[in-house]
């Protein structure tokens, strides 16, 4: 393969289900003028690491690479960019400190995470303000431990991605479940968007993920596969010993709904 390694949908296989495991990518767009003076730098830190990482040039004027800025949570104006990531159950990410991208600066961020200084870099959204005012709460990465150490009840989380065509078949769903378990009943139900959020205690490997989590504890059970209405029920009746409303129970379920999203 060459020093640097442009991705596209040629290469992403080559890229990703290689030897090396973890490649550092810098995101650029070829229509700005300092692309090629970037690029000859990261070439030449690219060198020094050869067998060890893999570099690889992302440009984010190509569509087919829109989604890679969104699996980093990165918007185009933060180009040019950099960011490692380690390819394996969890694909941890790593984001340098340095502002200037120089030889040096590359170099140095390499070298950081071969000798495992770095610690991995988590999305989180800024929090909204009507977060709570809602049937379903909405939780976010930089808040969410505080959340569950607080909640004084036990609280059903939806981990979701907004491109997800089996999120968006459960959404309404979720949306009336909050709707019946709100006002001081016994279970919280809320939603996490994982593509723009992550922790450390929770790894989502498809769409939709639900955990239950018990009164005052961070970490959660799985609930793999319930998005019907009468599993969902189920799960709460036994879990919050609370009876649903017959109406509700009596609702067909949808098949597909049980998948998820990879």
């Amino acid at each position: 393969m060459p020093i640097v390694n442009e991705f596209n949908q040629l290469t992403v296989h080559k890229i990703f289900a290689g030897h090396i495991k973890t490649p550092m990518l810098l995101f650029i767009s070829k229509a700005a003028p300092e692309t090629d003076s970037l690029i000859a730098a990261y070439t030449k830190a690219a060198k020094k690491f050869k067998g060890k990482m893999l570099f690889v040039s992302v440009d984010i004027e190509s569509e087919d690479n829109k989604r890679v800025l969104e699996f980093f949570g990165m918007k185009e104006t933060e180009v040019p960019a950099c960011r490692i990531i380690s390819i394996g159950e969890d694909m941890q990410k790593f984001k340098p400190e340095f502002k200037e991208i120089t030889e040096k600066s590359l170099s140095q961020f390499a070298q950081e995470f071969l000798d495992e200084k770095l610690k991995p870099h988590l999305l989180s959204q800024d929090l909204p303000d009507d977060w709570d005012k809602g049937a379903v709460k909405v939780l976010l990465a930089s808040m969410f431990n505080d959340y569950f150490k607080k909640a004084e009840k036990p609280v059903l989380v939806e981990f979701y991605a907004p491109w997800c065509g089996h999120c968006k078949q459960l959404a309404p769903m979720w949306d009336k479940l909050g709707e019946h378990f709100k006002d001081g009943k016994k279970v919280i139900i809320a939603k996490m968007d994982a593509t723009a959020n992550e922790l450390e205690e929770v790894k989502i490997q498809s769409f939709p993920k639900i955990m239950y989590f018990k009164k005052g504890h961070r970490k959660g059970s799985v609930t793999e596969g319930i998005t019907r209405w009468r599993l969902l029920f189920s799960l709460l009746i036994t879990r919050a010993k609370k009876e649903p409303k017959p109406s509700l129970l009596k609702q067909k379920p949808n098949k597909k709904s049980t998948k998820s999203c990879k």
